[in-house]
């Protein structure tokens, strides 16, 4: 998996897909306790539970402001679809001709969705889904893996690509397709995760000497880049009009939120 994944934190999702798949009775054994619980303390509270038909484990990632439901799901082989689900609750499974793996991060509010598939061998494919089903590949001149992240609701969609010397670069791509490359300055590996419906992007960049920064791109390309106070590991992760949300490693090498503004 993690040959065939640009982030560490792609390789962790399948890689605790596949333990929680061989612990699954324990796991949903306790599931199901803690939901029985939780209804007991909040009966007003109401929850719908959805599994794409064949799936072992469901994953998802996004709702847009219809409703609409986006994510992936692991077949009973580790296989992994996409999957959305309208606000009706009709659940639609789909994979990129070619995919053997199939992975959605962003849904906008026209059901336009934007994710990554690849194949046992080979490599990482971006993709931009339609509303009508209609599937267009991603990918950066010079790019041998793609993972776009996120999607507005204009169309616009961001992420990152990998080169041929195994460098990283941040990527944005506009509704009508055209796609410009960034990187912050010193930056020797960037990604990029976070979007805002302003064009704002956010994520973190590691430097030559192995430093992690924070960073925020406007629509306009500016890149201001950011550390949380005394530490030299920061991870942007995501922007709104409330601020820059992500994470930084202390000495200990624990994580800590952090909410900053713009």
């Amino acid at each position: 998996m993690s040959q065939k994944s640009i982030s560490d934190i792609s390789t962790n999702h399948m890689l605790l897909a596949k333990r929680v798949l061989r612990s699954g009775r324990l796991i949903c054994c306790a599931a199901i306790a803690s939901l029985a619980s939780s209804v007991a303390a909040n009966a007003a509270v109401s929850y719908v539970t959805f599994d794409p038909p064949g799936s072992a484990l469901t994953f998802p990632q996004v709702i847009n402001k219809t409703g609409a439901i986006t994510g992936w799901w692991l077949d009973s082989n580790q296989v992994t679809h996409g999957f959305v689900r309208a606000a009706d609750g009709t659940i639609t499974a789909f994979d990129p001709a070619g995919s053997t793996y199939t992975i959605d991060f962003g849904i906008n509010d026209s059901g336009v969705i934007a994710g990554y598939w690849f194949a046992s061998t080979g490599p990482t494919h971006g993709f931009v889904r339609a509303a009508d089903g209609t599937f267009t590949t991603i990918a950066p001149s010079g790019s041998i893996a793609t993972e776009p992240h996120n999607i507005s609701d204009d169309g616009t969609i961001s992420g990152q690509y990998r080169d041929s010397n195994s460098i990283t670069h941040g990527f944005v791509r506009t509704a009508d397709g055209t796609i410009t490359t960034f990187d912050p300055k010193g930056s020797i590996q960037t990604e990029a995760w976070g979007l805002d419906d302003k064009g704002s992007i956010t994520g973190w960049y590691i430097d030559g000497n192995n430093v992690f920064h924070g960073y925020v791109r406007n629509k306009s390309g500016k890149i201001k880049t950011f550390e949380f106070p005394g530490f030299d590991k920061t991870v942007g992760y995501g922007v709104r009009n409330a601020g820059i949300t992500g994470y930084y490693f202390d000495s200990n090498g624990g994580a800590h939120g952090y909410l900053r503004s713009k």
